[in-house]
């Protein structure tokens, strides 16, 4: 059965830097560094890169200790070329990639698909040229689902993305009984 056209006329815009931690008195999201190669050895932390395969990683790596290697984790990551993924694990970014963390509650898998859904096609136009900047991205609005206080809702968002996973399970299930 089809899904009903969703109601979004009392939606509501919130920028980035509204529902997320930023730094820098509130004008960037926090973000990788560079780390020359010879300094990274093969380990167990994850390492997001800008590449939009295998969710981001570009390897496992041990952690180090230098100021600028920062490790997250629960998060959703934002390259410079508009990659985004879930990072439920702890993860370190390598530049130009951002770490969106919610402020004011703990992300779950279904809240982060929600919220990549809604970021990936609100900044899907942005060119090379424009790139997905630190400073950029808590700017960026988008729209959500609101409560009746005008706060997010993340239990629309959470209740959305299950039923759309058994919608889509109890279609799969279907094709197979049609075997």
């Amino acid at each position: 059965k089809k899904m009903k056209k969703i109601d979004i006329s009392r939606w509501k815009d919130f920028e980035i830097k509204e529902l997320f931690i930023t730094e820098k008195k509130g004008e960037q999201v926090p973000t990788g560094y560079s780390i020359p190669k010879r300094y990274l050895k093969e380990g167990n932390t994850p390492r997001i890169s800008a590449t939009n395969i295998n969710n981001g990683i570009l390897g496992y790596y041990e952690d180090i200790d230098n100021k600028e290697y920062r490790t997250y984790e629960n998060f959703i990551s934002v390259s410079f070329l508009g990659t985004i993924f879930y990072h439920q694990y702890k993860a370190s970014l390598d530049m130009k990639i951002h770490c969106l963390k919610l402020k004011k509650r703990k992300l779950n898998r279904e809240i982060a698909f929600y919220l990549i859904s809604v970021i990936r096609n609100t900044i899907k136009d942005i060119e090379y040229s424009d790139q997905v900047s630190s400073t950029v991205l808590p700017k960026i609005r988008i729209k959500l689902p609101v409560n009746d206080f005008g706060e997010p809702d993340w239990q629309y968002m959470e209740d959305f993305i299950k039923r759309l996973e058994t919608r889509e399970r109890e279609r799969v299930q279907a094709i197979f009984q049609d075997i």
